[in-house]
């Protein structure tokens, strides 16, 4: 096959791209469209490759899949042996029983299975997993073992029907792709079939090629450039993809292929040194940034500033260097590495690998097993709950049930739902729930609540500052108020949040306080910690050849799980007069103010003594964090008294 430059040019446009949408550069929204060319071109050489050997009379599927191999799994199990040290030292448990797991499914070209089930590619978490980069490594490899087999077996039957045949294969694959997205999105944006178009693209322009040559045509391969650029620049992540959209970089391509001849702008601008260059690391490239940037993520706890991020993009561009330099060029060569000793390499280390992955994933990332939450001792207290407790509200309420059942001998009514504010008429969704949703739920619980005919105890709760202001703390959790919207359904035009939510909260405490057999207590939320597991770090541990490797990631001393009580004055301040003004009208409800058990004169701890750790993760509650909870709600509602 006759060596093409600005093909490789054409890889720095694809790889360039990637990496700077990965790394947050707003310029480049439609940079993932990358992977979409990798695609077009690894679909094009390919079948440029297996044409011209089936015309020969040498294609041999022995050697097809020993090139492929030496292609990809040398430089791909390097950066993945790289990545376990870091893995060990930065990574809580269930990150790497994640990363463990993930691995596994590498070996087997089948991640792109796996993070379809459980990762949204657009998702702030999936910036955090080392390898879900090689998604599209995995789409590629399927598509490897089948092709090849199945262009032999139809080879006999004419060039002209196997390559009308390909055609209609693109088409079916863009037709489900184009419906994929309206059904399930996550799977249409990982699974091979609707994928596969695009390297079938490539197929049909590889046939096109060696039938007629390469063409020089100025306007159609400057607008192929042009297209893919328009996809880099004016894409988002709010675009179906991959669908109909995916044609316009995907034509680009094509048009590329088949009409930059070698005297046209378009080839002998790709064909700039610069670009070369970056084409003929890019594979490398494409493997380290991923692992980089989620490491940063990793260790950060937030979003790298932008001299981390340069400082990234140098090391990918050095360590893509010495990759190709050192494993990707010798791998290659035959006459350097043999196949025997290709095998060798590979086999133990894929040996070495599924060893490390699976006991990461058996061992629920190597965790440490005597390192289960430590329960404070038994609770003296005199207050003990002989009535049914009813427990409504969000996740903050649920957080609240396992301290709250330590004092109760009666039957416990768990009444939360996760995300859903807990008033009457009052809706709140994102991009996890329906419009709608939250509010059916929380109204059929207030119509319970009204008929209860017998003494009980109700506790409510929930979020606050994250529902009003439409924001997270500390950058944690944006998927919180991704798409997220709050609405008073008996009047849709009121758009402040904070009149929503006293609306919905003086409905909800009128008819509430109303039934003489609930004592209602609401309770104000807990300060946001904002920091990962709640400072309390679950252990790493594993055994090798006898001895411990214990984990290196230590818990930050107890004197820093903190939150200045500035910061949290300023975050709930506003929320906080909102409920007291409110309640203030309700003198049956009582209202249980918990920031004076978490904060001093200065701060707001996540720790006491002799509860340890409170919290376990940035804003919810540990089971030791409910039971002080709930041990000085009992002190101060019940004052010393059984009920």
């Amino acid at each position: 096959m006759k060596y093409r430059p600005e093909i490789d040019g054409l890889r720095a446009f694809a790889v360039v791209p990637v990496i700077l949408f990965h790394a947050g550069f707003n310029l480049f929204s439609g940079g993932f469209v990358g992977v979409d060319i990798f695609f077009v071109i690894s679909g094009y050489l390919i079948t440029t490759i297996i044409i011209e050997d089936l015309e020969q009379n040498t294609f041999s599927l022995a050697h097809f899949y020993e090139r492929r191999t030496r292609r990809i799994l040398p430089a791909l199990f390097f950066v993945i042996f790289a990545c376990i040290p870091f893995a060990w030292i930065w990574m809580l448990p269930v990150q790497m029983e994640d990363f463990s797991k993930s691995i596994i499914f590498v070996i087997f070209f089948s991640s792109n299975i796996l993070f379809a089930q459980e990762i949204d590619y657009f998702d702030r978490d999936a910036e955090e997993n080392p390898l879900l980069h090689t998604w599209s490594l995995a789409v590629e490899e399927q598509y490897y073992f089948i092709f090849p087999i199945a262009l032999l077996l139809c080879w006999r039957f004419g060039k002209s029907k196997v390559f009308w045949a390909i055609v209609v294969l693109a088409g079916v694959s863009l037709a489900l792709s184009e419906a994929g997205w309206r059904y399930n999105a996550n799977a249409n944006f990982y699974f091979t079939p609707s994928r596969a178009w695009e390297l079938f693209a490539g197929s049909v322009a590889a046939f096109i090629v060696q039938k007629r040559g390469i063409k020089s045509n100025d306007v159609f391969s400057l607008a192929g450039l042009i297209a893919i650029l328009y996809a880099i620049f004016f894409y988002d992540k709010t675009t179906p993809f991959p669908s109909a959209y995916a044609l316009i970089p995907v034509i680009g391509i094509f048009l590329i292929l088949l009409y930059a001849g070698s005297e046209t702008f378009t080839a002998k601008f790709l064909s700039a040194k610069l670009f070369i260059s970056v084409g003929l690391v890019s594979y490398s490239a494409y493997l380290w940034h991923q692992p980089l940037l989620a490491f940063a993520k990793i260790r950060l706890e937030q979003e790298p500033d932008f001299t981390t991020i340069v400082f990234i993009l140098v090391a990918t561009a050095l360590l893509s260097l010495l990759t190709w330099r050192y494993i990707e060029r010798p791998f290659r060569d035959r006459e350097k590495i043999s196949k025997k000793g290709l095998l060798t390499v590979l086999s133990v280390s894929v040996l070495l690998l599924l060893s490390f992955a699976i006991m990461g994933d058996k061992t629920k990332g190597f965790r440490k097993e005597t390192n289960s939450e430590i329960l404070p001792p038994p609770l003296q207290t005199g207050h003990v709950i002989n009535q049914p407790l009813f427990v409504f509200g969000d996740s903050h309420a649920e957080h609240l049930i396992p301290g709250l059942e330590k004092f109760n001998n009666g039957k416990t009514i768990d009444m939360t739902s996760p995300g859903c504010i807990p008033f009457r008429n009052v809706d709140r969704y994102d991009d996890r729930f329906e419009p709608g949703e939250c509010a059916r739920i929380m109204n059929a619980n207030i119509d319970v609540l009204n008929r209860v005919d017998q003494p009980s105890i109700l506790v409510i709760s929930s979020m606050g500052p994250v529902y009003l202001d439409g924001s997270v703390f500390k950058g944690k959790d944006t998927a919180r108020v991704e798409g997220l919207g709050v609405e008073l359904i008996t009047d849709p035009k009121v758009a402040d949040h904070y009149k929503i939510f006293e609306t919905g909260m003086r409905q909800t405490l009128s008819e509430l306080s109303k039934n003489d057999h609930l004592k209602v207590i609401f309770t104000i939320d807990i300060p946001e910690l904002g920091i990962e597991s709640g400072c309390n770090y679950p252990k790493k541990e594993i055994s090798v050849f006898g001895h411990k490797l214990k984990d290196l990631l230590s818990n930050p001393p107890k004197s820093e799980c903190t939150v200045s009580l500035k910061e949290y004055n300023e975050r709930s301040g506003k929320y906080k007069n909102l409920i007291y003004r409110t309640a203030e009208d309700f003198p049956s409800v009582y209202l249980f103010d918990p920031t004076k058990y978490f904060c001093g004169a200065e701060s707001c701890s996540g720790y006491v003594d002799e509860f340890g750790y409170l919290y376990h993760d940035f804003d919810h509650l540990s089971k030791n964090g409910s039971y002080y909870y709930a041990s000085k709600l009992m002190d101060e509602v019940f004052a010393k008294s059984d009920n």
